[in-house]
């Protein structure tokens, strides 16, 4: 028995050392939008700091964190910003109603349905948030809501102000 659980515990581990990193890089997979269309992760990320968001149109703090990105996009103009969920669209369809975000050149709503992106971050909660500079490498992840000023000075390398 023994034996058992210490063959488990050292596979559960080398899988999260696994998961730590290939998540250091942008993720090359191609998904597909809520619009239907084949998108690939990469390509729309290309020589630009990303942000990615995992989440679940009914967490309640997934909402927060969406809602508060919502009034403060302007900021993250620089920003290519990719929100990822497993849900079938139906169920996202009063999120990409409500956030006018949504429909800016440099934001996509991705479905994951086969949840290839989330077994590649190894997602245990959501909302999930990963940052990567412009060359696709890790700066910084976050499992819960990020206040805006935090992710801001992570994505565009800029001190946060003190106050």
């Amino acid at each position: 028995m023994i034996a058992l659980l210490a063959w488990k515990y050292q596979n559960k581990t080398k899988t999260e050392v696994q998961i730590q990193d290939q998540m250091k890089v942008l993720p090359d997979f191609s998904l597909k939008t809520f619009d239907g269309s084949m998108f690939s992760i990469r390509e729309f990320a290309a020589g630009k700091p990303s942000l990615i968001i995992y989440f679940n149109s009914t967490c309640e703090m997934c909402n927060l964190e969406l809602n508060a990105l919502n009034e403060r996009f302007a900021e993250f103009n620089l920003v290519k910003i990719l929100l990822v969920s497993s849900q079938d669209k139906e169920e996202l369809e009063e999120i990409y109603m409500s956030l006018a975000f949504l429909k800016e050149p440099n934001v996509k709503l991705v479905l994951d349905k086969e949840m290839k992106l989330s077994a590649y971050l190894g997602m245990r909660s959501v909302p999930g948030i990963y940052c990567y500079n412009h060359d696709g490498n890790l700066i910084a992840n976050y499992l819960g809501p990020v206040k805006m000023d935090v992710l801001l000075s992570q994505l565009l390398n800029t001190k946060i102000g003190l106050l």
